[in-house]
């Protein structure tokens, strides 16, 4: 087993996964990979895939955002 960091960012400031912020309803986040990954697939919010490298999500309610990385 090997654990692999996912190194991002969260409104251009360096992030971790598993973090927590909180917006107000109205506000932007926006969220990008630090670094190239080749096996990046694309961003999730609630569940929904959004195909984009670099996301930008106006918040509304309750959101978990995620990566999603394919396999070789």
């Amino acid at each position: 087993m090997s654990l692999v960091f996912l190194a991002f960012e969260v409104d251009g400031y360096p992030a971790t996964a598993g973090c927590v912020g909180y917006y107000f309803a109205g506000q932007a986040i926006r969220l990008s990979l630090v670094e190239e990954r080749a096996d990046f697939v694309e961003w999730w919010v609630n569940g929904r895939p959004v195909g984009s490298e670099e996301l930008w999500h106006l918040v509304g309610a309750d959101t978990v955002i995620r990566p999603v990385f394919g396999r070789d």
